[in-house]
């Protein structure tokens, strides 16, 4: 990973912004990327351990949430 001064950082955002000015489209960095996957999984990992406390099945919340059956039984045993 390259770490830049804040005057790049700054210049490098200036740029991008005018950029997308330019084309009209929003430019997701791989930081806010790998924020977003993040905050998804956490909201799985909430649903999962909702449905366990409805008393749904291993099956319905692999279905509901893709999680494996090893994601679902180290849920459960964090109740």
């Amino acid at each position: 990973m390259i770490l830049l001064s804040q005057q790049l950082k700054q210049r490098l955002n200036l740029e991008i912004r005018e950029y997308e000015e330019e084309v009209n489209m929003a430019y997701v960095t791989s930081m806010e990327e790998s924020g977003i996957k993040k905050g998804i999984e956490k909201g799985v990992i909430q649903v999962a351990k909702r449905m366990i406390q409805l008393g749904k099945s291993d099956k319905e919340i692999a279905e509901a949430t893709d999680l494996s059956p090893e994601a679902i039984a180290e849920l459960r045993g964090q109740d």
